[in-house]
């Protein structure tokens, strides 16, 4: 059964909010010295990563310029095909940064729908 696009932006927001979630009130060297937190938010990227993939291939037309569903989907495959070679400074960075934007972006996208 295929999703409506604003239930899958909803999957991808709720990755953000998990992985924001996860990190909440470390810093970059307690999150890189704990494995659990490490795994947990990858997993979360994972998802946001997956349903990425799922909007483009099941919504070509779907474009907004300020959603980098490409970019996403190529994280979710760089850390599920290569997990031990993970730079976990950039999925740090990429929590405190980019998550943030993206969160903001589809919050007020889902609005206007």
């Amino acid at each position: 059964m295929r999703k409506d696009i604003s239930e899958l932006l909803g999957q991808i927001l709720e990755g953000a909010d998990k992985a924001l979630a996860y990190t909440a009130g470390m810093t970059r060297e307690q999150f890189l010295a704990n494995a659990l937190v490490k795994d947990a938010t990858v997993l979360a990227f994972i998802i946001i990563g997956e349903t990425s993939a799922k909007i483009l291939r099941d919504f070509p037309d779907f474009v907004d310029d300020g959603i980098p569903l490409k970019s996403m989907r190529g994280i979710r495959n760089r850390i599920t095909h290569g997990y031990f070679n993970t730079d976990f400074d950039i999925v740090w960075n990429t929590v405190q940064t980019d998550l943030p934007q993206l969160k903001e972006k589809i919050t007020i996208m889902l609005k206007g729908r």
